[in-house]
């Protein structure tokens, strides 16, 4: 790994903001903090006061402060006290545009900018949807933006959006109950998010934090739960990359996908470093790697992970969804001392969408076998160089031949379905309980545990179309049968050390 935890915490400590030159209450400018006053002309002109000024910090005391959209302006720190609490409006016409959707605090081109104090930003997910839903019906928003039953994103408010900012810091503060995404960075370096708490599960698509081609991140010391994606990186443009990031010491929970990379892959991401994360009642993937519009991924490292209650473990995938672009590439990723529990579709999952069923209608799976990890390369384009060290998985296991059966001989007829939104069960029905591994050259598993809470027919581990299989100190039990590896057109492959609940046949090749 080129980047180093060295390099980072020089990074952080070398971070300028400007200095405290004047420091301003926004109650001074005619903010009133009794849950009903629209105060966004009293805190842009603080806002703007101070900017003139040379910067300094506008504060929030405590009290709940209605707003709709601010901009956030060169050296400026807005500092919510405790007690203190932002209100979004629940207007939609008080909210303007970034330059992606609409949020409440907005920033663009900005340098040395501040959301920082123990209080809290709250978007009133549910009344603010009310009233897009109000303005649907009536005219006053396109209908296009109305789809899957449900307004779409870019209607629905996030909290927080920064565009081509430098030197950001966002610390201690809560974020609760946004309409859409919580908070999205886009084009942004030298980014330190740290010691904040994310509580946005009222609404459909209420990722936690996402990253958009920023550079120079540190994510540290937070605690998600979101109703989406928890932590998100993507990449929209095609000529810039995510790249030097290191995501330490944070705990996410998730209605969809824990830790994820490129469900939006056009650019890059690269140098990306996750250093201790604890992942709990997690609806999908605990960790999702891809590459689906003709970018690429190289230099990740994944360490000391521990994960519980996840109905997804491990996808890593190569798609072509952008069919425009090149098929893109993966290339160097290594997952270390990880532990992973798996259950099925989410079991004992209670605290997500408290108002509507989970997930969309037409979204339910219907009766199916647990998801092994899945690592998915094309024919011809090949994931490079993955290893997974120290890693041990308990998966809820129960697969039945009843209820699906996909023989060993016909692994050709697993579909890719390369154009999809990439997800865990887009593949359908795979015929490996523990890892469905195909197209891949270079791939390593050393001192890996696997087990099951209920027998499984399945073998464990199918290889199809790989080169170069390493497996040393490999642990399967509570299998039904053998073998516990499936090895179909593959070559160079050195196995030792392997301990299966039977002790003849535990491997099976063939070509």
């Amino acid at each position: 790994m080129k980047i180093s935890l060295l390099t980072f915490f020089l990074f952080c400590t070398t971070m300028t903001f400007a200095k405290d030159i004047k420091t301003v209450n926004i109650e001074d400018f005619g903010a009133v903090g009794d849950a009903r006053t629209l105060n966004t002309q009293s805190i842009q002109v603080a806002i703007d006061h101070v900017a003139t000024s040379g910067g300094g910090t506008v504060v929030v005391p405590k009290g709940n402060f209605v707003t709709g959209s601010i901009f956030l302006k060169d050296n400026i720190e807005l500092k919510l006290e405790k007690g203190g609490i932002l209100l979004g409006s629940t207007d939609f016409n008080h909210y303007k545009q970034g330059s992606h959707w609409y949020a409440l605090i907005l920033s663009l081109d900005a340098k040395n900018v501040r959301i920082t104090g123990e209080g809290e930003i709250n978007g009133q997910a549910l009344d603010l949807v009310d009233d897009v839903m109000k303005k649907l019906r009536s005219g006053q928003i396109d209908k296009s933006n109305y789809n899957r039953n449900r307004p779409d994103e870019s209607v629905r408010p996030q909290l927080i959006e920064f565009t081509n900012c430098t030197d950001v810091n966002i610390q201690d503060i809560t974020l609760r109950d946004a309409a859409g995404w919580t908070q999205t960075y886009i084009n942004c370096d030298s980014l330190l998010i740290k010691k904040i708490k994310v509580r946005c599960t009222k609404y459909w698509n209420n990722d936690g934090l996402d990253l958009v081609d920023c550079t120079n991140v540190i994510v540290e010391d937070c605690d998600i739960i979101s109703e989406d994606d928890g932590i998100c990186l993507k990449s929209h443009d095609s000529s810039r990359l995510c790249e030097n990031i290191l995501i330490k010491n944070c705990k996410v929970s998730s209605g969809s996908s824990a830790f994820k990379l490129g469900t939006a892959s056009r650019g890059g991401f690269k140098n990306i470093k996750v250093d201790s994360l604890y992942i709990y009642d997690t609806y999908r993937s605990a960790i999702a790697l891809m590459i689906v519009d003709g970018g690429f991924m190289e230099n990740i490292e994944i360490s000391n992970v521990d994960v519980k209650n996840t109905s997804g473990s491990f996808f890593i995938n190569i798609g072509h969804r952008n069919q425009k672009a090149e098929v893109g590439k993966i290339d160097n990723i290594r997952l270390n001392n990880i532990c992973m529990e798996v259950n099925l579709d989410g079991k004992n999952i209670n605290h997500y969408q408290p108002n509507f069923h989970f997930p969309p209608l037409g979204e339910r799976p219907g009766p199916h076998n647990p998801y092994p990890s899945t690592i998915s390369g094309l024919p011809g384009h090949p994931i490079k160089n993955i290893s997974f060290t120290n890693v041990s998985v308990k998966y809820f296991g129960g697969g039945k031949k009843q209820i699906a059966h996909i023989p060993i001989d016909s692994l050709f007829k697993v579909p890719y379905n390369e154009k999809k939104y990439p997800e865990f069960h887009m593949f359908g029905e795979l015929p490996a309980s523990a890892f469905f591994v195909r197209n891949v050259e270079g791939i390593q598993f050393k001192n890996m545990n696997i087990s099951y809470v209920e027998p499984d027919y399945r073998p464990a581990f199918i290889f199809d179309r790989v080169t170069g299989l390493s497996i040393n100190k490999l642990d399967v039990t509570n299998i039904n049968h053998p073998p516990a590896i499936v090895l179909n057109k593959v070559q160079g492959e050195r196995i030792i050390n392997i301990k299966a609940p039977f002790k003849a046949d535990s491997i099976k090749k063939q070509d």
